[in-house]
């Protein structure tokens, strides 16, 4: 996604149709093949955790990750880049769509988040405990001891603010350096899909084998976006 996003393109135009075909997709592709020669062969093989153990073994020098891999190469008895790994803003785009230029609410961004949901099920027999566990699990203050206790990035922004982090393992500078990048990229960097009902079936299984082809050398660039390309006109089309 951010291969596109930042080489100026986006899923789908303004009016619709769609965009993953167009020259600066084309461009966006060319850039991700022309990184292949910098990667360990076996690269094309690895989901996010075959490229974190790769980091974490020392193999490569640079990732970007969707997973939250940086505690692990910091506090993992194993790992051979503890105490040398830094954190950088994310890298600036070379061209990027206005959201005006989109569709269903698509926003271009060299950053990408994904997310988790808590819900309460209506067959609860406890709805009024499990709606009070949920409150006080989301709350400033809860959100801020999970974030110091499992090392990770907080869900709420207050917890960024929250003096309780710059103590304990957070204390560190390159740590305390890793909260500030990952909130300047949520809050100025993000890039936001298409809101698709079927977008999860779209951007998760469909896109993916095509990458996957061209990424093996089965098929080109042009090819490998073009069906994209169709993949995404149908799923507008149900609309």
């Amino acid at each position: 996604m951010g291969d596109r996003w930042s080489h100026g393109g986006s899923f789908y135009h303004a009016d619709g149709t769609p965009a993953i075909n167009d020259e600066w997709a084309i461009a966006g592709m060319e850039y991700l093949l022309d990184q292949r020669q910098y990667a360990p062969p076996e690269a094309l093989t690895w989901d996010w955790y075959g490229e974190a153990e790769a980091f974490r073994q020392g193999r490569v020098a640079m990732l970007i990750s969707w997973g939250e891999w940086f505690p692990w190469f910091e506090a993992s008895p194993t790992s051979q880049v503890s105490g040398r790994v830094a954190t950088v803003p994310c890298p600036q785009e070379i061209a990027l769509r206005s959201p005006s230029e989109c569709a269903f609410g698509e926003v271009p961004g060299i950053s990408h988040c994904g997310g988790s949901s808590l819900l309460l099920s209506r067959y609860s027999k406890q709805q009024e405990a499990a709606w009070v566990f949920l409150q006080w699990l989301t709350s400033a203050d809860t959100m801020t001891r999970v974030a110091i206790l499992s090392n990770t990035n907080g869900v709420r922004r207050s917890t960024y603010s929250d003096p309780r982090l710059r103590v304990g393992f957070g204390g560190q500078p390159h740590v305390i350096k890793y909260f500030d990048v990952t909130l300047d990229a949520i809050e100025n960097r993000m890039g936001v899909e298409p809101h698709l009902p079927k977008w999860i079936d779209l951007g998760f299984n469909r896109f993916p084998v095509e990458l996957g082809k061209l990424m093996t050398n089965q098929q080109s660039i042009k090819t490998t976006l073009d069906n994209m390309a169709q993949a995404a006109a149908q799923v507008a089309q149900t609309l």
